[in-house]
Formats: structure tokens, sequence, C-alpha cells
């Protein structure tokens, strides 16, 4: 009898300690992150999984403000600029991308401090910096959403007092300027062909692109609507509570418009001046010379100006056109 009681009592302890040697033991149906950003190739596939990149869609969401003709929107008209927030997933203020690319930094930079991942340095370098320009273009687009956003770089824990100290927006331009730095350390770190060879992953031409977009973008932003509520220190800013006799960091908003503008006219002649433009084949074809060929771009320019403000002219007799 005790025989049997000393052999189901061991039987029970081998079984628990199996159990337990069991749990502790990682998925092997599923990616842990302890298991995961070890190499080049985690870090790429990580990345690419958060591509989101609409070259139209830059320059579409201008139409119909003042800085390109498109058809009519009231963005900007009295009473018409409003916030909507989804029951789900947060509407535009969701900051899923942001913590996503927020995360990898502190994975990364962790496990590069420990020398934990493997594979060519250019290469860990590219991916790093291809997180950086995809966070970078999140907060562009909340930028033009938004305006003032709060800038979070940490990955921040299910704590409402810190998230509500998180949530503190910051002014527009600041997050401009955040925006270009992320896109610095980019062109730093990618590299200056896409590695798959085929031009389906970014470079640090893209980053330098986009910097230039941006910047131009807030420079004219600032300057048109300089005094007004959309402007940092204008009359009615809203952040006017939190920033009070608020000072921009070029001194004054006319010398920042200045370094918006340095910044674009920089990026924009970088990669303007590695990719040239392509000769008028068609023009050679047809025996054209230079001069003619010039007199029909000018041509072509007064007839595409003439049409556009023959459109202009109809808008506005239709009062279709925002007035700021």
């Amino acid at each position: 009898m005790k025989k049997s009681i000393i052999a189901i009592l061991m039987g029970g302890v081998i079984g628990f300690t199996s159990c337990d040697s069991f749990l502790d033991e990682a998925p092997q149906s599923s990616i842990t992150p302890e298991g995961y950003f070890n190499d080049a190739d985690q870090l790429g596939y990580y990345t690419m999984n958060y591509y989101n990149f609409d070259g139209v869609n830059y320059y579409d969401n201008d139409g119909g403000t003042d800085s390109q003709y498109g058809s009519y929107s009231n963005k900007f008209a009295s009473n018409q600029a409003q916030v909507f927030v989804g029951v789900d997933q947060g509407g535009e203020w969701d900051f899923g991308t942001i913590r996503a690319c927020n995360y990898f930094f502190e994975q990364v930079d962790l496990r590069l401090e420990q020398n934990a991942v493997t594979g060519e340095k250019s290469m860990i370098n590219h991916c790093i910096g291809e997180m950086y320009m995809i966070r970078a273009n999140a907060y562009f687009g909340k930028l033009q959403t938004f305006g003032d956003f709060p800038i979070v770089t940490t990955v921040l824990p299910n704590d409402l007092q810190i998230l509500t100290d998180s949530s503190r927006r910051a002014p527009r331009n600041e997050v401009a300027r955040f925006i270009l730095s992320d896109l610095q350390k980019a062109a730093e770190l990618m590299l200056d062909k896409s590695p798959d060879g085929n031009n389906l992953r970014l470079s640090s031409y893209c980053a330098k692109l986009l910097a230039s977009r941006v910047a131009l973008y807030e420079a004219t932003w600032l300057q048109n609507f300089k005094g007004t509520p959309f402007v940092p220190g204008g009359q009615g800013w809203p952040g006017e509570v939190m920033y009070k006799g608020y000072q921009y960091p070029a001194g004054s908003l006319e010398k920042e418009v200045e370094y918006f503008l340095d910044v674009a006219m920089k990026n924009a002649k970088e990669v303007a001046d590695h990719f040239p433009l392509t000769t008028n084949k068609m023009a050679s074809m047809i025996g054209m010379d230079a001069a003619a060929d010039e007199e029909a771009h000018q041509l072509l320019q007064k007839l595409v100006t003439k049409t556009i403000m023959s459109i202009c002219i109809r808008q506005l007799i239709n009062q279709r056109i925002p007035k700021f």
C-alpha cells in the first residue's frame, strides 16, 4: 500500500515538473518578441510590413486649398473644420503605425547594444533608416490632418496618467521639424539605391524627396495662414493655452518659414542633381531644333495657364472656391 502511494506521488511530481517545463517553452507555431529582430532579414520583413506610401495623394490632398486648384473643399470654410474620431480604431488619432515604429527602435537598439543582430551592417542600417522614414511619413499624415500633434517616441505603458501627459500636442512647426529630423536620419542610414535591385524598397533619395515635400508644405502653410488660428502664435490659436507667448525655434515666424524653405531647396537640389531629366527624344526624332523645342514648350505653358485661369474664373463665378 505504501509503495503504491509513493508511486502515485512520484508520478504526480514528475507530471507537474514536465508540465512546468512545457509551459516554459516558446510557442513553436508563432513568433515571439524574444525570437525576432535578430538579423537583417527579420528587420527588413518588419519594416516592409509597414510600407504605406502613395505618391499621388501627397499632392492630391492639397486640392481645394490655397496651395493648388482642385475640387471644392469646405476644409477651411467657417465652422466646417472638424475632427472625427472613430469609435473602434481612434480614427485619425490612431497611433498604431507610430507605436510599431517606436517598438522597433526600442527592440533593435537593445539588441544592437548586445551585439545580437547579425547580417551586413549596411543592410541593418538600411532597415533602421526605412523605419525612420515610415514614422516620418506617418507623422506627416498627422501634420496634414491636425497640425499641432503629440510627439511620441517611446512605447507608452497602459497608464492613464502617462498617456494623458504624453498627449500634449506640440506646435505644428515643431512636428514638422521632428519629421525632418527622422528623414535626415533615414537619408543617412539608407542605401542610395533600393537594395532589392528593382526599386521596390526605399532609398536615401526617397527620404530626401519626402523631406523637400514636408519642408515646402510647412513653409507655405505658415506663410499663407499667418495670423490665423491654424498657425502657432496666430490670433485664436488653441495652443496659446499651453504655449503662452510662443517663440519659434528660428526666432520668428518669418525666420521659421525661411528655415523650412532652405531645407526644401537643399533636399530638392540633391535629388534633382542625382536624377537628371530625360532628354526630349520625341523632339529629336521629328527634327526639332532647340529653339523650336523651347518655343513649343512656351506655347504649351501658355495654353495650360490659360485653361487653368478659365477654370478658376468659372469656379469663382459659381462661388465654389473658399475664401481665406
